[in-house]
């Protein structure tokens, strides 16, 4: 590792003074994966690691690739874009410029391999002129799998929640309807059997979820109105 990544880091809470400021960096990004903070607290908590190890850094971005297209959520500094435009544009100003992909499903090795899914980017930027070296890439893959970690976590977590709603969704239909079939069968003396079909014929009938048609059949029994009209 180069001298300048070889200095403390402010980060070193009772570490020896002559720690390697990577080890201590990716140390407190172990234990930040494990706290229930949200994810972008997690991704600028590790952009703030990564600029205090690599002392070549004047500033670290996230930049996740969305549907709208690519977008930074965090960054380290306010000058991130000014920063990239110097860095890709300006020839006059010396600067420096470190990207490493973030992947889902797979390590970087196997970023071509089927099923791996490209999640966007993690980047250093720097004002002074060859600041980053092939070690430094290789370093700062190890924060890429943090942040994929954490991006990935926070996907299941939200696939999670969606599929909680869902059910509870689909227990308050099952409730409505039961409710609904009950009614049906009080009032035609049907079996229950019976009861969902009528539900189901309405349904068709009126090309409206079996949900509504039973809310329909609650509603004006709640109302003392004709279920038949709900029927």
């Amino acid at each position: 590792m180069r001298n300048d990544l070889r200095r403390q880091t402010s980060t070193s809470v009772g570490a020896p003074t002559d720690a390697d400021p990577v080890t201590v960096s990716l140390e407190a990004v172990l234990r930040l994966l494990e706290t229930q903070d949200s994810v972008i607290t997690q991704l600028d908590t590790l952009c703030r690691q990564v600029v205090q190890a690599f002392t070549g850094a004047e500033t670290a971005a996230i930049t996740l690739l969305r549907a709208a297209g690519p977008a930074t959520v965090v960054a380290t500094s306010d000058e991130v874009a000014r920063l990239r435009e110097v860095s890709h544009s300006d020839a006059a100003q010396p600067s420096s410029f470190l990207s490493v992909p973030l992947r889902d499903g797979g390590p970087p090795a196997d970023h071509r391999s089927a099923g791996v899914e490209m999640l966007g980017a993690l980047n250093l930027y720097g004002t002074r002129p060859h600041a980053f070296d092939d070690i430094d890439q290789s370093v700062l893959g190890l924060y890429v799998d943090a942040a994929s970690v954490a991006l990935r976590h926070a996907r299941r977590c939200e696939e999670a929640r969606n599929l909680v709603q869902q059910l509870r969704i689909a227990n308050d239909s099952r409730a409505v309807i039961d409710q609904a079939k009950g009614i049906v069968m009080a009032l035609r003396g049907v079996d229950a059997g019976a009861a969902f079909d009528v539900l189901v014929a309405r349904s068709q009938q009126e090309n409206v979820k079996l949900r509504v048609v039973a809310e329909q059949v609650v509603q004006a029994v709640a109302r003392h109105a004709p279920v038949g009209n709900a029927l």
